[in-house]
């Protein structure tokens, strides 16, 4: 289904992040997002998640507990990997406002 939403922008729910985020780029890191998931072989699903550098400390604040069951949403742009022909998630925030005119913006 990711690749249809490729470009979109997306509310994702889960319980939890990666304790490690991973350094991409000069500006950019990568890290999961879980969920427990009794349908998936592990108990466990994961999403692959890119956050700016800017963003780290805001997604930090996101528990690492793997025993947290409490909903966290996130909100991202679907990306095609070009390095590795996989899908990600980019990061925005995990607040949206909507001024008068419709128009939302999302910020940590």
């Amino acid at each position: 289904q990711e690749a249809s939403l490729i470009g979109k922008i997306v509310a994702v729910r889960f319980h939890y992040r990666s304790a490690k985020l991973r350094h991409l780029a000069s500006t950019w890191y990568e890290a999961s997002i879980w969920q427990h998931d009794p349908k998936a072989k592990s108990g466990f699903s994961a999403q692959r998640v890119v956050v700016a550098k800017a963003d780290v400390s805001a997604f930090e604040s996101i528990t690492s507990d793997f025993k947290s069951m409490g909903d966290v949403t996130v909100y991202g742009r679907i990306e095609k990997d070009p390095d590795n022909n996989q899908t990600q998630l980019r990061l925005i925030g995990r607040k949206v406002t909507v001024d008068s005119a419709g128009n939302a913006t999302v910020d940590w």
